[in-house]
């Protein structure tokens, strides 16, 4: 009788004529009775090494305690495989496991480093409750099924790198203490993470959601990673304030949504969230619900054009003012795209604070020509780009008071009286102060004219400067009280 193929993991002599004990056998007909008299009787003398094992049906490891270690690589379940309140003490090794049924690990406790990279799950694969305290390793494990590591507690270094999830997966209420590597994964089904918690900062980048994203009481204590990431159907990052959860998600934490892509069809929203730290450059922000959430404040580079006014603005440009090269065109863009958002929305007040952070990232983009520079710095200075209504009133008042100075100081003529106005007169103020008014509106007054050419030279300036201040008022009025 010729020994098994895998005689050093065994010990075993092949089938008949066949070199594949009744462990190692691929045949779906091998006697169930012997097979497991041989498991049990090699665990006794050999321990957990399970290496290639080819498990019938009815696979029970209900509440097994495996002390030293299992070794399942490139083991084969057939059917359902059944591990619920297993407690492996010594690590858990499935690498390139193939699980033909439903796989329970609900309530399981890996207190060792527990390996599931390449595994192939044909049915459920369910890690609802389990415990993680060593490494684990899912990268590259095609999951055909729904994954539920529900409320796993203390999960350190999580590996799921490259995994890709054709069922829903659900790590609800899970809490991993580490920094969990999500990235490439693909879940072609709904991806839940409802109530998760992560200690550390996890990877999402280059993450394809392909159906619905739940993120909603996610806390994120360090911030979150979503870089390059693609989102298809409806994804939802949201607090859940009651009595008992009343906290904003991503508060005080830095998130990295830069070079997201948004599928056509997708709904992305951002409800009750802190994005004080949030980054979106190269992500279209155009589509994206943005609900009750909190924006940076900002204050940009130009003291002379923003005297110690504040806005919202985006945590890129916070960076930006702090140092960090960002580039001021992607900010601009940004800037530009959320702009739209809000006026899609009909919210034109922060939808002007937008346009005010478009515009100032193209002023201080030093590849922006000269020319334009000029124009938009005057124009800030002005009427903050059209949408500080009291700046040009401001400006309107200080013509009003030096033409007025201008008129007596240089010689007002009134044709009436027939006499020159003065200074010393209180209604010759007073009409020198209407006569400017009424040129500022181009009323066109002829009941006064200026004695001299310095006089002809402030109307000139009335004539300009006045009905083009007043415009920008009440254009900058009309953007904010807009309906």
């Amino acid at each position: 009788m010729a020994r098994c193929r895998h005689h050093e993991v065994c010990g075993l002599d092949g089938l008949g004529d066949a070199d594949l004990c009744i462990l190692h056998s691929e045949d779906p007909e091998k006697d169930t009775m012997q097979f497991w008299e041989a498991f049990n009787c090699h665990r006794r003398s050999t321990g957990d090494t399970f290496f290639r094992f080819v498990f019938p049906r009815d696979c029970d490891f209900i509440s097994t305690k495996f002390e030293k270690g299992a070794n399942f690589a490139n083991a084969v379940f057939n059917e359902d495989a059944q591990f619920y309140h297993a407690n492996f003490i010594g690590g858990a090794n499935f690498r390139h496991a193939i699980f033909g049924g439903r796989a329970d690990f609900g309530r399981v406790e890996f207190k060792g480093a527990a390996d599931f990279s390449d595994a192939k799950f044909h049915g459920d694969a369910l890690f609802y409750r389990a415990s993680f305290v060593g490494t684990d390793y899912f990268g590259g494990a095609l999951h055909q099924a729904q994954l539920h590591p529900s409320e796993p507690s203390v999960p350190t270094c999580a590996d799921f790198f490259g995994a890709k999830f054709n069922s829903d997966a659900s790590f609800s209420e899970a809490g991993f203490t580490d920094a969990p590597d999500f990235r490439s994964i693909k879940f072609a089904k709904a991806a839940s993470f409802y109530a998760t918690v992560f200690q550390d900062r996890p990877n999402f980048s280059r993450v394809r959601f392909q159906d619905k994203a739940n993120f909603v009481r996610t806390r994120f204590r360090h911030g979150i990673v979503f870089t390059g990431s693609t989102f298809g159907k409806t994804c939802i990052l949201a607090s859940e304030r009651d009595e008992d959860h009343n906290f904003v998600i991503f508060s005080g934490t830095q998130v990295d949504f830069n070079w997201v892509i948004i599928e056509p069809d997708c709904k992305l929203i951002f409800r009750d969230a802190d994005l004080r730290k949030c980054q979106f450059l190269g992500t279209d922000l155009r589509n994206i619900e943005f609900t009750n959430v909190i924006w940076p404040q900002v204050v940009s580079s130009g003291c002379c054009i923003n005297i110690g006014e504040d806005r919202i603005g985006i945590y890129d440009e916070v960076l930006f003012l702090e140092g960090q090269p960002v580039p001021l065109i992607h900010i601009e863009k940004a800037y530009r795209e959320l702009k739209q958002n809000y006026e899609d929305r009909r919210d034109y007040d922060r939808a002007g604070d937008f346009h005010y952070g478009e515009k100032e990232m193209r002023r201080i983009n030093v590849e922006t020509s000269l020319q334009l520079r000029s124009i938009l710095t005057v124009y800030g200075i002005v009427s903050g780009y059209g949408e500080r209504y009291l700046r040009p009133l401001a400006w309107t008042f200080l013509l009003f008071i030096c033409s007025t100075v201008g008129y007596l100081s240089f010689g007002l003529h009134s044709k009436q009286m027939d006499r020159q106005l003065v200074w010393g007169n209180m209604w010759d103020r007073l009409t020198a102060g209407l006569y400017s008014l009424r040129v500022m509106s181009l009323l066109s007054p002829e009941d006064l004219v200026p004695v001299n050419w310095w006089g002809f030279l402030v109307q000139t300036i009335d004539n300009l400067f006045g009905p083009a201040l007043i415009g920008l008022f009440l254009l900058a009025l009309r953007q904010r009280l807009k309906r």
